[in-house]
């Protein structure tokens, strides 16, 4: 998701604040509303969702540099999570809650491995094939000769935005089901390590360029070395 809005020539810092807020929003409808498990999902996805949106509609509609407004957005939405939560972990105990997040298909591959490869498989068809993909990579090249092309330049700024909450809702499903509850301040700094792992794969910070193959590569080579350290017991600070 992050990809797409860096190769659309922005950036998305409230990735980490969207993730932590859809685990706590599905914990919420489990345990206090009493929601079946795969409607609260939805529902959690479809909040990062309109986050998202109002993410694209204040830099599209009020103008104003993604950096500050989806570095405020991520204040905000952060802090909501706290208020509403008191700051407090909330566990769920449902049946079957924590199979998405540590369970395997036929006891091989793991489910969060299976959303990855959907997600992937998804943006790459986007940005290979439709005409979304082809728009960003125009648009994050040169947004004025976009315009003047006739391009709705706003309009495609804002869906790419919606898609990239939409991605960290689903990653806030998977790490509450993962850890089995919703925690208001899990994720802290993740955007950093997100745009780390784009910008290491070969996505340009000027927009336009990149590929969503190289992303894939630069979170791997960053997952490769986190573990690999974890593995050799070098202390979290020295990381």
């Amino acid at each position: 998701g992050e990809t797409m809005v860096l190769v659309s020539g922005g950036i998305d810092l409230s990735v980490g604040s969207v993730t932590a807020a859809s685990g706590m929003v599905v914990s919420s409808l489990i345990m206090n509303a009493d929601w079946p498990i795969w409607p609260a999902r939805l529902a959690a996805i479809g909040f990062a969702l309109v986050m998202g949106l109002i993410n694209g509609l204040i830099i599209t509609k009020a103008r104003i540099n993604p950096f500050i407004a989806t570095l405020a957005t991520g204040f905000i939405i952060r802090g909501g999570g706290y208020v509403a939560s008191g700051g407090r972990t909330l566990g769920v105990i449902r049946e079957g809650y924590a199979v998405m997040g540590r369970g395997r298909l036929m006891d091989v591959v793991p489910y969060p491995v299976i959303g990855l490869t959907v997600v992937y498989l998804l943006v790459y068809f986007i940005m290979r094939y439709l005409k979304l993909g082809h728009y960003t990579y125009a648009i994050g090249g040169n947004a004025d000769a976009c315009r003047v092309s006739g391009i709705d330049v706003d309009r495609w700024r804002l869906i790419v935005y919606a898609l990239c909450g939409t991605v960290a809702g689903v990653s806030g499903v998977l790490l509450s089901s993962l850890t089995g509850s919703g925690i208001p301040d899990v994720a802290v700094g993740s955007e950093m390590i997100v745009i780390a792992g784009a910008i290491l794969g070969g996505i340009s910070l000027s927009g336009g360029r990149g590929r969503i193959e190289g992303t894939l590569l630069g979170v791997f080579i960053l997952g490769t070395l986190t573990n690999g350290l974890i593995m050799l017991n070098v202390r979290s600070y020295w990381q």
